[in-house]
């Protein structure tokens, strides 16, 4: 297993979250690093379909935007905090307070369908679960679907999603200050599509920083990234 845990400086960019673009090329995106690649949760290699993220924070809380290659792009779940992990999503791990017994899971389905909750911190031989769902409502989100991911001239066609998320969903009564670090992990799942048995596609786990697990699992807080809040 490889031990190296990567590090992203989130930087705080004031701006309006109500109007977000979702595309990668408007600000206050422009100004984020992106993170160019997801890897396979094994650590085997990159994901054949990639995704690409940026984040930033601002007074409000953290925002996040995903650009995910994806030819064949569907979902069933219709109502917020249903277990759309079990479809195509992406999601984030939070870990602000490694101390505590908990940590937090958003995620967003391509039909814009929200999850969020406090997971309760695995120790084995007791697995993650979930601790209570929180008020979908309160994320700031967004979803474009088969749009056109770059200028190339293979132009990959996917999904866009946008993920807010207030610091009072992380239980926060102030932002952090610059020089703080969390953990945390972004991840995505995309599945072979359930009316095709026949299709080539299969299903696919990628990550931000890789868990080294097969089969793959995403709760697993040793392996979350650093998140190291800049001005």
């Amino acid at each position: 297993m490889n031990n190296n845990i990567p590090r992203y400086q989130c930087a705080r960019i004031p701006f309006d979250a109500g109007r977000l673009s979702l595309s990668s090329a408007d600000f206050p995106w422009n100004r984020a690093t992106p993170i160019e690649r997801f890897i396979l949760a094994d650590g085997s290699a990159p994901a054949l379909r990639q995704t690409s993220a940026r984040m930033f924070w601002n007074e409000r809380g953290v925002f996040i935007l995903y650009d995910c290659v994806d030819p064949c792009i569907w979902g069933t779940y219709k109502k917020d905090n249903e277990p759309i992990f079990d479809e195509e999503v992406v999601e984030v791990f939070f870990d602000p307070r490694p101390e505590s017994d908990f940590y937090y899971e958003f995620e967003i389905s391509p039909l814009n369908v929200r999850f969020a909750a406090i997971i309760q911190r695995p120790a084995a031989p007791l697995p993650e679960k979930i601790i209570k769902r929180l008020d979908c409502g309160k994320l700031i989100t967004g979803v474009e679907t088969d749009v056109a991911l770059s200028d190339s001239a293979k132009r990959p066609k996917g999904w866009r999603a946008l993920l807010g998320i207030p610091f009072e969903l992380l239980e926060r009564t102030a932002p952090p200050k610059a020089g703080d670090v969390w953990r945390g992990n972004l991840y995505r799942i995309d599945r072979r599509p359930p009316d095709e048995p026949d299709s080539p596609l299969f299903d696919e786990y990628s990550c931000w920083s890789p868990t080294y697990t097969e089969p793959a699992a995403f709760h697993r807080p040793e392996r979350f990234g650093l998140i190291e809040f800049v001005e």
